[in-house]
């Protein structure tokens, strides 16, 4: 079992991407859950559970829900975007 998710206290709120960039994947995904927000972009608005192959996979906003469809559920097709955005 692992060890709690302890966030010390702080005088000035942390932002939510700062703090989850800062914590284990499987802390990370607690929090996630906790908060209940969007996976991917850490709205709290629309959410709706994302299903894969093998069940539940995470839990989206319905913009993100629809970039992730729009993309075929494909991570080959997410990088040739992320490729040309960045071009």
């Amino acid at each position: 079992m692992s060890e709690p998710l302890i966030v010390p206290p702080t005088s000035e709120p942390v932002p939510v991407r700062k703090l989850i960039a800062e914590l284990s994947d499987e802390e990370a995904t607690t929090l996630r859950l906790l908060m209940q927000v969007c996976w991917v972009c850490f709205e709290d608005k629309d959410l709706i559970i994302d299903y894969g192959l093998d069940g539940v996979r995470g839990v989206l906003c319905t913009n993100c829900k629809s970039g992730v469809v729009a993309f075929k559920d494909s991570v080959e097709n997410l990088r040739k975007a992320i490729k040309y955005l960045n071009r």
